[in-house]
């Protein structure tokens, strides 16, 4: 699963220009990844046990995004795609009734106009 559109628009520029994404992400990205601090030490370290504390939230103070648009749609695909299908419906609909005017209003003008004298 791709988290956010961030992340999605990574994947898709990755498989459409995969060296341009090479060149982008080692200019951009490599140098995000390191931190002024030391590493902390292998006991505060969660990669190799759990942590025990049931911390919910580790220690960045940047940004985090709680929700993510594009995430929340694709877990949700059914209805992204029931959504899909009314607005679908409904522009056809409307097309239609366009297009039954159109040939009303050019069948009024084909039609020969009765002169009264």
């Amino acid at each position: 699963m791709t988290v956010g559109g961030g992340g999605k628009g990574i994947a898709v520029l990755g498989r459409l220009a995969p060296r341009l994404t090479d060149r982008l992400m080692e200019r951009s990205y490599f140098g995000l990844q390191r931190e002024p601090e030391p590493p902390r030490p292998r006991q505060r370290n969660t990669l190799d046990s759990p942590s025990m504390t049931l911390d919910e939230r580790g220690d960045y103070e940047g940004h985090v995004a709680e929700r993510s648009l594009y995430t929340g749609l694709s877990l949700r695909r059914s209805l992204v795609g029931a959504a899909v299908a009314g607005v679908g419906a409904v522009l056809y609909s409307r097309s239609r009734k366009a297009r039954r005017g159109a040939e009303e209003a050019a069948s009024r003008d084909e039609r020969p106009a009765i002169r009264v004298r």
